[in-house]
């Protein structure tokens, strides 16, 4: 399960167990709809071919899961071992996006240059309280055994995907799961991942006499 120090253990295989809060999948695959073939006609049904909505597959290389874990493993139970209630059941399970950690820092495409050392730093300390930083994950806490580079979020970019389509993305080997955070280093990300996502925007700030 990882060395004694490690931030991180290897998840478990398959559909065997639930799906856990903090655990990070690759190849994850969000299926988005065409906004041109979404009509009256697709909504309501029709038996045209040509009036069936389209979705293009969007491919994350990596994605962390911040459902809560009682909330997955109820779910789980009540999917895969018949126990529980229907209301038991995920509707979705809600994912943050993760790429690697340079893409942050030198890509343009999540909008978040950083020129200055500074920024970097507190970026890579997790002192940025838009994103987070995970350092690189070792062989031995990934359950494929490849290891993970440098990882980052932007807390902003986060996406939900079926419950039941996200396992048998997993069952079908679609979708890979890697590796999942421990304690306290889970706490402390789900922690800054909803307190930016309740963060409250004031009109102007409190002035001093």
């Amino acid at each position: 399960m990882g060395g004694s120090k490690s931030k991180f253990y290897p998840s478990p295989p398959g559909v065997e167990s639930a799906l856990r809060q903090c655990e990070i999948l690759s190849g994850l695959i969000l299926h988005q709809i065409n906004l041109e073939s979404l009509s009256i006609d697709t909504i309501v049904g029709s038996d045209s071919d040509s009036n069936l909505v389209k979705a293009t597959p969007i491919v994350h290389p990596y994605a962390i899961i911040v459902s809560q874990d009682c909330d997955l493993s109820q779910d789980f139970h009540y999917r895969f071992k018949g126990r529980g209630k229907a209301r038991h059941a995920l509707s979705n399970i809600l994912f943050c996006e993760v790429v690697e950690a340079a893409e942050l820092v030198h890509g343009e495409e999540h909008g978040t240059i950083f020129d200055e050392g500074a920024i970097r730093q507190d970026y890579k300390k997790n002192n940025d309280f838009r994103f987070h930083f995970l350092q690189e994950i070792p062989t031995d806490c990934d359950s494929l055994g490849m290891g993970l580079p440098e990882l980052g979020m932007v807390f902003k970019r986060y996406f939900s995907i079926p419950a039941a389509e996200a396992y048998e993305q997993i069952k079908l080997g679609l979708a890979k799961r890697r590796s999942v955070l421990k304690t306290p280093y889970l706490e402390h990300f789900t922690d800054r991942f909803y307190h930016y996502n309740n963060r409250i925007a004031l009109p102007e700030q409190y002035e001093s006499t």
